[in-house]
């Protein structure tokens, strides 16, 4: 498990078949959104899993702390929460 802040630290993460803290607004508009961008259009390898990543808990205690003014991975809202996204295998 690891924490990070951009899309593009989330998305190669993920790609490394990690779960992943990311700071996350709450909306449901942003789950979608996350879950549309981290979907792979095929599988890479057979096994491979193609779909997106999706919430899985917000936890008690964060690997990393929100920074004031800090937004949401998406960019889009403020973020509320480091939220723990995976992908199911």
């Amino acid at each position: 498990m690891v924490a990070v802040d951009t899309m593009e630290e989330f998305q190669k993460e993920l790609d490394q078949g990690k779960i992943v803290q990311i700071p996350f607004c709450g909306e449901i508009e942003c789950e979608d959104w996350v879950k549309k961008t981290t979907a792979k259009d095929q599988d890479l390898e057979p096994g491979a899993p193609s779909m997106g990543a999706k919430s899985l808990c917000i936890p008690f205690s964060p690997l990393k702390t929100l920074q004031p003014g800090q937004v949401c991975v998406s960019g889009k809202e403020p973020a509320k929460f480091y939220t723990l996204f995976g992908r199911s295998y």
